[in-house]
């Protein structure tokens, strides 16, 4: 009797199992954090308006609470449409001067892709118009102007104070 051969399965195979069963694996990591990622961005963009500006047009916003915004060109702003209850936050993408009404119970915040400002009431200029960098210049009162994850990075700022927050996340002033 003849012994029984064993048949050799070529490498290719055994590599092309293991990458797709890779590929599923990735596949389904891929859709169930993309998921995540648009449900938790659809609740914030349900939960604010947006307001744009296109090139060459300004806009002034007056916000529930009494403060202004003076938007410049291709700038967005995103406020929440309950303005008045709770906190007053909000999300800045490119230049705004803004004039905030005092409240001492509730800070005025502005978080920019890389900043967080804190205010009670006073008049300041936010540009972000520059990819990477960050400025403030502070007209009246006093603000609190911090990179948005570091928040130990921090300066205060008082009238005509400026600050930019670099690229390298250095406050220079």
């Amino acid at each position: 009797e003849e012994p029984i051969q064993a048949k050799s399965i070529p490498l290719y195979r055994k590599a092309f199992k293991y990458a797709a069963a890779a590929i599923v694996i990735v596949a389904f990591g891929l859709f169930y954090n993309y998921s995540d990622f648009s449900t938790d961005r659809k609740a914030v963009v349900e939960n604010y308006q947006t307001i744009l500006t296109k090139r060459g047009e300004k806009r002034t916003v007056t916000l529930s609470d009494g403060s202004t915004i003076r938007m410049n060109y291709e700038t967005e702003i995103m406020v929440p449409e309950e303005f008045g209850n709770g906190d007053r936050v909000v999300h800045l993408k490119g230049h705004a001067h803004f004039d905030v009404m005092r409240d001492e119970d509730r800070p005025f915040i502005i978080y920019t892709d890389d900043s967080k400002t804190q205010v009670l009431g006073t008049s300041f200029d936010i540009n972000t118009h520059q990819e990477g960098e960050t400025e403030i210049i502070v007209t009246s009162g006093k603000v609190v102007f911090s990179e948005k994850d570091q928040l130990d990075n921090t300066v205060t700022l008082t009238i005509n104070d400026k600050a930019v927050l670099m690229a390298n996340k250095e406050i220079a002033m």
